[in-house]
């Protein structure tokens, strides 16, 4: 299959203990190499870029999120922060989330360098991953959902998705939230989105709802 894969596939998991539960939202991260060396430079892109990056996967990917990494909030600091938040879109590839990617330049270089060691570590491992959010992060900024970089096929083909092939090839029930299942029929007009519009692109670390 052609090079350069890469995907966003939405899921869910669970905080329990005892005394607290939390549902959130953790996007897998699965690519090739090429796809992981095109995501890294994406965001290299996005420290100096004046107009959102898309990442276009849906295309060949059906089962994926869509994605959007924002230029970079220049701040001029030194410690990296990140946000990622997904939202519901439309458009002609129909109705889907999409997962928006912001930071100030030190962030963006962060998350470059994790896929960097994930694509170097973990290469034809996909059961292997490092994980990313608001709970274990101080580089992540709450509320964000997680991500989950996944380790880097060889080659895009199912017989090195190990046990990760439904969830990559096949639409699951986390593809879209069940409380806006409402939308499916939605037809509206793709809207670009950017920090300076929205109330949760924040990189302070108060929780702002």
């Amino acid at each position: 299959m052609s090079t350069a894969n890469l995907t966003f596939i939405r899921s869910q998991s669970c905080w329990e203990c005892w005394d607290y539960y939390e549902l959130r939202t953790d996007v897998f991260v699965f690519g090739d190499v090429e796809g992981y060396t095109h995501f890294r430079q994406q965001l290299l892109r996005a420290k100096t870029a004046k107009e959102n990056i898309h990442l276009t996967v849906l295309e060949r990917h059906p089962t994926s999120m869509r994605g959007v990494i924002l230029p970079a909030r220049d701040d001029g600091a030194a410690e990296a922060r990140l946000k990622f938040i997904e939202r519901f879109v439309s458009g002609k590839s129909g109705p889907n989330m999409e997962l928006v990617i912001f930071g100030n330049k030190s962030g963006l270089q962060y998350l470059a360098d994790k896929l960097e060691k994930v694509k170097k570590k973990f290469v034809g491992q996909p059961s292997e991953h490092i994980h990313l959010d608001d709970t274990s992060d101080a580089h992540v900024v709450p509320r964000s959902v997680s991500l989950n970089l996944r380790g880097p096929m060889r080659k895009w083909e199912r017989e090195h998705f190990e046990e990760y092939g439904d969830l990559i090839l096949k639409k699951g029930e986390d593809f879209l939230p069940a409380a806006i299942g409402y939308r499916v029929g939605d037809q509206e007009e793709y809207q670009e989105i950017s920090a300076s519009e929205s109330d949760f692109l924040s990189l302070e670390s108060v929780r702002r709802f």
